[in-house]
């Protein structure tokens, strides 16, 4: 992620969010593992600067809908994920209290 740069990873998170493959669990998979890379990696900080609210709510509630997966596997990226959401926004308090149905 750092290799790419901040606006290159925005792009990406913007693909993430517009992609239609949802029907697969393996992308589902591959989205919340991506989610969680980029928003933990040190880039992940910066693009936060840079990422609009709307853009991280909207990952963020991504990540909720994957933890409610058929599927564990997606399950348990989008938990892992989900962590990195609440570390990476500006204001972490109103996203813990937005999600925490999830860690309970």
């Amino acid at each position: 992620c750092a290799l790419l740069g901040e606006e290159t990873t925005t792009d990406m998170f913007e693909e993430i969010l517009e992609s239609d493959d949802d029907d697969n669990a393996e992308a589902r998979h591959g989205k919340a593992c991506a989610c969680h890379r980029i928003l933990a990696a040190s880039v992940g900080s910066k693009i936060n600067m840079e990422l609009s609210t709307k853009l991280h709510e909207q990952i963020t509630d991504l990540v909720m809908d994957y933890t409610d997966d058929d599927k564990t596997a997606v399950k348990e990226a989008a938990s892992v994920a989900q962590g990195a959401t609440v570390g990476s926004t500006q204001d972490p308090a109103s996203c813990l209290r937005k999600v925490d149905s999830v860690f309970i």
